[in-house]
């Protein structure tokens, strides 16, 4: 069968297996499925229809979809090993939990390779060894998940422990840590040839991985504040979303949807990162800092409300400061061209001559948008 032929089949694939999980689940285990990991998994599946559908020959589109299929079926997995063990089939349950998180083991092995392959789908020749490295690692996780039980081997993420882990010890936790290792040097040596790639790249590409690098970077950032043993419904909403940003900015990079907003959204959000940050600590001062240091002032709700009001008027001022500091640091070609665009509208006030008009509308257009050719057709 083609690559096109496969497109329909994994569609249906990837529908039933969240269908089946959905119906596993309800509605009584509802709770197996309350994990942050799971938004990831989903719109890992989704980007990957929306990019094997568009362009059925892309590897990366056909990557996230075999993450996004094996995590689902997992997933699913997990839901009916709890239901085995709650009926009392401990040894089915055992054997089904173990399958499971050796297809999220192999699932989770698709990022790696993603990041080898990115943007165009084809790996270059240092990320070749990069590929067997990752089919080595989710061999070598899928063989610990199955005797040790739990994701990777650790048994202490297993729902039920696997049939085989006491027949096969201390080999199950030696395996388990081989896989670990070699998942650390995957994801090593898979970000560090995705940043030799951007090093080497321009243009189009260089868009694409920026897309990629902002979506992990909001990941990392999320698994830096919350860790990964999520409790609070704040922290699993914010890993959840962190972790979904990272297959919506390959979508974005491989369809080329406002692919060159990416400047603009980097420098937005550093600009409200800082300002949030700075107007915070100032409120922080006056309401909390300041009555400290005011005998009878306590809890005044006069230092709240002018907390309030310093706040909200020093937003706007303090933005637009920020963000022309960020755009000339973080978006110079947008803040270049911006430049050059208002000092051609200043001169055009007091320029009459038609020749002068048309030279310096084509240099604008030439400094700004840098096309191969360009010209202006004058009406006669």
């Amino acid at each position: 069968m083609t690559a096109s032929a496969w497109r329909w089949p994994a569609v249906l694939t990837q529908v039933g297996a969240w269908v089946a999980t959905g119906l596993l689940a309800w509605p009584d285990h509802l709770q197996v499925l309350a994990t942050p990991w799971l938004p990831m998994y989903v719109s890992f599946g989704v980007a990957g229809l929306l990019v094997v559908l568009r362009r059925f020959q892309h590897t990366v589109g056909w990557l996230m979809l075999g993450l996004g299929m094996l995590s689902s079926i997992g997933v699913g997995c997990i839901v009916l090993a709890s239901r085995l063990a709650d009926s009392g089939a401990l040894i089915a349950a055992g054997w089904v939990d173990a399958g499971a998180n050796a297809m999220l083991t192999v699932g989770m092995l698709a990022v790696p390779a993603i990041l080898v392959v990115f943007p165009d789908g084809r790996p270059t020749r240092f990320g070749r060894p990069l590929l067997w490295l990752a089919a080595l690692s989710a061999t070598v996780g899928a063989g610990a998940a199955l005797v040790n039980g739990g994701w990777g081997g650790d048994p202490s993420q297993a729902l039920v422990e696997s049939p085989l882990r006491e027949q096969t010890q201390p080999l199950g936790d030696f395996v388990a840590q081989g896989f670990y290792l070699l998942l650390a040097l995957s994801m090593v040596g898979a970000s560090a040839s995705l940043v030799i790639r951007w090093r080497n790249s321009a243009g189009l590409q260089r868009q694409q991985i920026k897309w990629l690098a902002m979506g992990a970077a909001l990941a990392v950032t999320a698994l830096a504040v919350t860790g990964f043993n999520t409790s609070e419904l704040w922290e699993v909403a914010l890993a959840a979303s962190a972790f979904a940003t990272v297959p919506v900015a390959i979508v974005a990079a491989i369809l080329r949807y406002r692919l060159y907003e990416i400047d603009r959204i980097i420098s937005r959000t550093v600009s409200y990162t800082i300002v949030v940050a700075a107007l915070g600590a100032l409120f922080a001062l006056i309401a909390v800092v300041l009555p400290n240091w005011l005998p009878g002032a306590g809890d005044s709700p006069l230092l709240v409300a002018a907390s309030t009001l310093a706040v909200a008027g020093l937003f706007n001022p303090v933005r637009r400061r920020v963000q022309r500091w960020v755009e000339r640091r973080f978006n110079r070609a947008r803040y270049d061209a911006q430049r050059v665009m208002d000092d051609f509208v200043a001169n055009l006030r007091g320029e009459h001559d038609a020749a002068d008009i048309v030279n310096g509308w084509t240099g604008v257009v030439a400094e700004t948008m840098q096309p191969a050719v360009v010209g202006v057709w004058v009406r006669p």
